[in-house]
C-alpha cells in the first residue's frame, strides 16, 4: 500500500510539474509572437512601410531614475497592431494612444518626429518613479529611404549611428527642474554647442570630423543608404554614419558637423553599452535633456551573442525558434542530414548541412556559444572534443543525462582533454528542476538558461569596459 501511495504521488507531482511546464511554453509562445522581428527592428519596419502601412516607431530615447524599459527598447504601433515593447503598463498604453492619435490625423505641416515625456510616478501613476523620453517618429506615404539603410546594416551586421534632429516639443514644465538659460537660447549657434561637446576632450575641429568620414564616399554608400542632398533639395532631417560614409542631413550643415562628432566616438567604442544618446541643443542646467531643440543618437551594433547550435531535430527547432525571435543573437545552426532545416529561417539564422560537422567547429566565430544535440552519440562526443580542444568557447553544453556527461568526460579524457577543459562542458543543460521531455519545454528551458549566461557575461564584459577604457572616451560617450 505504502508504494502504490508513494507511486500515485510521483504521478500526480509529474503531471502538476507537466502543466506548469506546458503553461510556461505557452506564456513564452504568446510572449515570442509579441516580440517576433524586434530583434532585427529595421528590417520589420521596412517589410512594415514596403507593404504601404503607416505606422510610428516609438524609441525609449532616455531614462532618468528606475524604468521599465531600457534606452534603445522600440516598439512599432500600426493602427491594428503593436510589435515589440517599452515596458508596458500605463506608459506603453499612452505611447500606443499618442501613436494612433497622430496616424489618424497626420497632417503634412505636423512634427513627423517628437520627443515626449512621460514622468512615470506623477503622470502615471507607476511604480518605477523614474521618467522616460520616448522617440516618435511617424512613418506614412512613400518609404524614407533610411530605412533600407538601417534594414541594411542590420542584415550585414554592421555598425552604424542614426541621427534625428528633433525640435520644438514642449515638455511638462511642472516637472521639470527650473533651470537658468538667456532669452533666445533655442538659437544658440551649433558652434557653442560644438564647444561644449568638445571642450578639453580633443582639438579636432567638428568640421574636420566631418570631412574626415565623408572622405571619399560616394553619394551612396553600403546597401540602399539615401543620398546626400543637393542643391535644392529638401533636407532629409536624418543622418546615418558608418566607418565608410555619411549621409543625409540634419538640414544645417553647422550641426551635421556637431552630429559626426559625437557618432564617430559611438562608431568607434564598439564595446560601450550605449545604444541611444539624446543631447540637447540648448543650453540647460537641468539633469534632464532640453528637447525643444535636441539630436537624438541610435547606435546599430553587430552582435557578439553568436550561437552554434548541432542538431535539427525537434528540441533544435524549438530552441532556434525561442532564440531568434526573442534575442539579437546570430544562429550558425548544423546538420549532417538533408532536407532537416525549415524552408524559411529567420535573418539571424545561418543553416550548414555539413557531412563533417565536427569540421565545422574551427569555422566558428569566437565567443560563442555552443550546443550540441544531434541525432548521433558519437558525433556528439566528436564535436565536444573539436570544441574543447579549441579553448575559446563561451558555454559548451550538450543535451543528454548525468549518465551520458559521465561517460563522456571518461572518453575525452582518455583522449587527452584535461580535466580544467573537462569542466568546461554542462550537461545536462537547462533550468535545473525542469523534468519535462516536450521538446518545446526544453527549448525554453535551454534558452532560459543560455541567456542568464550571456547577460552575466555581458555584464562582466561592460564592468571590464569601463575600468580599462580611455576616460576620456568614456565621458564623451
Amino acid at each position: 500500500m505504502l508504494v502504490q501511495c508513494r507511486s500515485r504521488l510521483r504521478i500526480y507531482h509529474h503531471l502538476a510539474f507537466s502543466h506548469v511546464a506546458a503553461s510556461l511554453y505557452t506564456l513564452w509562445s504568446l510572449w515570442l509572437e509579441s516580440a517576433a522581428g524586434m530583434n532585427r527592428c529595421f528590417s520589420t519596419l521596412l517589410g512594415i512601410v514596403n507593404g504601404g502601412r503607416p505606422c510610428v516607431l516609438v524609441t525609449v530615447a532616455h531614462i532618468a531614475g528606475s524604468a521599465p524599459r531600457e534606452p534603445g527598447a522600440r516598439m512599432i504601433v500600426t493602427d491594428t497592431g503593436v510589435m515589440g515593447s517599452i515596458g508596458g503598463g500605463n506608459l506603453e498604453f499612452e505611447a500606443i494612444g499618442i501613436a494612433r492619435s497622430r496616424l489618424d490625423a497626420t497632417a503634412a505641416s505636423e512634427d513627423r518626429r517628437f520627443i515626449e515625456l512621460f514622468p512615470l510616478g506623477p503622470m502615471l501613476q507607476q511604480c518605477c518613479g523614474g521618467a522616460v523620453f520616448l522617440h516618435f517618429e511617424i512613418l506614412s506615404g512613400a518609404e524614407p529611404p533610411w530605412i533600407a539603410s538601417a534594414s541594411g546594416m542590420e542584415q550585414e551586421n554592421s555598425r552604424a549611428v542614426l541621427v534625428s534632429r528633433v525640435s520644438q516639443v514642449p515638455v511638462p514644465t511642472s516637472f521639470l527642474p527650473k533651470r537658468e538659460s538667456a532669452a533666445g537660447a533655442s538659437q544658440e549657434s551649433a558652434a557653442g554647442v560644438y564647444r561644449e561637446l568638445t571642450a578639453g576632450a580633443s582639438q579636432e575641429s567638428a568640421a574636420g570630423v566631418y570631412r574626415e568620414l565623408t572622405a571619399g564616399a560616394s553619394q551612396e554608400f553600403t546597401t540602399g543608404a539615401f543620398p546626400l542632398p543637393g542643391a535644392g533639395q529638401k533636407s532629409s532631417g536624418k543622418m546615418m554614419f558608418t566607418r565608410t560614409g555619411v549621409a543625409g542631413s540634419l538640414g544645417d550643415k553647422s550641426v551635421d558637423e556637431v552630429a559626426a562628432v559625437k557618432a564617430k566616438t559611438l562608431l568607434y567604442s564598439e564595446r560601450a553599452a550605449q545604444t541611444t544618446l539624446l543631447h540637447s541643443l540648448v543650453e540647460t542646467h537641468s539633469s534632464l535633456p532640453d528637447t525643444s531643440d535636441a539630436l537624438f543618437f541610435e547606435v546599430i551594433s553587430p552582435t557578439d551573442f553568436q550561437v552554434a547550435l548541432f542538431g535539427a531535430g525537434h528540441v533544435g527547432r524549438a530552441l532556434v525558434n525561442a532564440l531568434a525571435s526573442a534575442t539579437d543573437c546570430h544562429i550558425t545552426w548544423v546538420d549532417s542530414r538533408a532536407g532537416q532545416f525549415p524552408g524559411e529561417l529567420p535573418s539571424n539564422v545561418e543553416a550548414r548541412f555539413s557531412e563533417n560537422p565536427a569540421g565545422e567547429v574551427e569555422n566558428l566565430p569566437g565567443r560563442a556559444y555552443c550546443l550540441v544535440m544531434t541525432h548521433d552519440h558519437q558525433l556528439d562526443q566528436d564535436l565536444c572534443e573539436a570544441m574543447l580542444r579549441r579553448h575559446d568557447f563561451s558555454f559548451l553544453g550538450l543535451i543528454g543525462s548525468a549518465t551520458k556527461h559521465r561517460r563522456f568526460v571518461q572518453r575525452l579524457r582518455e583522449k587527452g582533454i584535461s580535466d580544467e577543459q573537462l569542466e568546461r562542458l554542462t550537461c545536462p543543460i537547462g533550468i535545473p528542476g525542469i523534468e519535462s521531455k516536450e521538446p518545446g519545454v526544453i527549448a525554453v528551458s535551454v534558452a532560459a538558461q543560455l541567456l542568464k549566461i550571456q547577460s552575466a557575461d555581458a555584464a562582466d564584459s561592460r564592468r571590464l569596459f569601463f575600468a580599462t577604457e580611455d576616460t576620456e572616451i568614456t565621458e564623451v560617450i
